[in-house]
């Protein structure tokens, strides 16, 4: 009977001393940074073909995992702590106006993809509404 409560109270502790964090909704954003796939520089065993052909950035909503837009990354060069950069705020502000939305970058290969987990959430906050119409009085 002791050692059940002991082992109640440890999981109480536990679920108490867990943080909740919220993350922070990036608006209006104009770059994709993440870490190159760890075959972006790999061959076949043959030699022949990259394991990686290009990247790709798959944006769905972040209340779904249907993919609503596909922007194509091609094959970056990664910096020197592997990371890939790219800037194009075209791509973003095509979005429909205050949504949240989620992306997963994409490695593609000759035998497959490898898709990273989802981004933090973002959106794209748009013009304000508009306001009601003006009533001139004489």
């Amino acid at each position: 009977m002791r050692r059940a409560i002991i082992l109640i109270a440890a999981c109480l502790v536990a679920l108490i001393a867990v943080p909740v964090t919220a993350q922070t909704v990036v608006t209006n954003p104009t770059t994709v940074t993440f870490t190159a796939s760890a075959d972006h520089s790999a061959f076949s065993l043959d030699g022949t073909t990259s394991l990686v052909s290009k990247y790709e950035v798959r944006v769905s909503l972040a209340t779904d995992s249907v993919v609503i837009t596909v922007l194509d990354l091609g094959k970056p060069l990664p910096d020197a702590q592997n990371t890939i950069t790219v800037i194009n705020p075209v791509w973003w502000a095509a979005l429909t106006p205050k949504t949240k939305f989620v992306a997963r970058v994409v490695a593609i290969g000759p035998t497959g993809e490898g898709v990273s987990d989802p981004s933090g959430p973002f959106g794209n906050a748009g013009p304000p509404a508009k306001p009601g119409a003006p009533m001139l009085k004489k």
